[in-house]
């Protein structure tokens, strides 16, 4: 199980960042100027936890921003605002 963690840690210092960098470049697309600047806190909070070692891969780390930025308030206009393209899948 040690020889798992280790591919982890790796695995956050080597992909992660790009990763994170570019999904939420994608979440920001079409969004107000509040709710970018909230997915830029939420992307460095997460750097940080893959820093840390909190994420066993990318899927983890994506599910997370998405779920962070859903939640956030700021952006949650933004996202019922596009009604037939709508992200959390409301419409």
């Amino acid at each position: 199980m040690a020889a798992g963690g280790d591919a982890g840690h790796i695995w956050n210092e080597i992909v992660n960042t790009d990763f994170l960098d570019q999904l939420a470049s994608q979440l920001k697309a079409d969004k107000t100027a509040a709710c970018r600047r909230a997915i830029e806190r939420i992307l460095a909070m997460l750097k940080k936890r893959c820093e840390e070692g909190k994420y066993e891969n990318s899927t983890e780390a994506e599910l997370d921003l998405r779920r962070f930025v859903g939640e956030q308030g700021t952006c949650q206009k933004s996202l019922t605002k596009k009604a037939g393209r709508d992200e959390a899948g409301m419409y």
